[in-house]
């Protein structure tokens, strides 16, 4: 959520200075410097997947 609204990445380009622009499919667009620090999260419908093993652990 930015600003309390659900957003959906369409793009991402690199800018200038080592940045990243981000471009939502609202028409709306994020430009994040080098040293930002963006925190997202990926919503998974139960049952829709089967998990995923966790890197650097064997089954069992």
């Amino acid at each position: 959520m930015v600003g309390g609204q659900v957003l959906t990445v369409e793009d991402m380009a690199a800018v200038s200075n080592g940045g990243k622009r981000l471009d939502f499919g609202t028409g709306e667009s994020l430009v994040l410097r080098a040293t930002s620090v963006l925190w997202v999260a990926r919503r998974v419908r139960p049952g829709s997947a089967a998990a995923a093993p966790r890197r650097g652990r064997r089954p069992g």
